[in-house]
């Protein structure tokens, strides 16, 4: 699932997903299916995994949630589907960021402007 997430294969997530493979599954470094599918921009797969159940408040050990990795790679519609789908802008990092945060750092300046300040 997680490499399947990460490279945008749509089938095969789904395929997985009707087998019972937990939208919640993690790496061993801590990313969910959901964080790779974010952070790669996958809209398609984003909307699949939360309609599975995944949720995209999780953090990882280093406290980014799937916002975070779609603002600071500049996924614009990533994000906004990730607020719309329950995403919280508000969430922290260990770093003490938000996404915008870490959208402003990255120079991703559309991405900053549609998350709350």
């Amino acid at each position: 699932m997680l490499h399947a997430a990460e490279a945008g294969q749509v089938d095969v997530c789904e395929q997985l997903l009707k087998d019972g493979v937990d939208a919640n599954s993690k790496t061993a470094d801590g990313h969910t299916a959901l964080h790779l599918a974010a952070k790669a921009g996958h809209t398609a797969i984003i909307s699949m995994l939360i309609d599975h159940g995944a949720d995209p408040t999780l953090q990882t050990p280093l406290g980014n949630t799937p916002l975070h990795g779609a603002a600071y790679t500049g996924h614009f519609d990533a994000v906004s589907m990730l607020l719309a789908r329950g995403a919280d802008p508000a969430l922290r990092n260990g770093k003490g960021q938000t996404a915008r945060d870490r959208a402003q750092e990255c120079g991703m300046t559309e991405v900053v402007q549609r998350l709350p300040a």
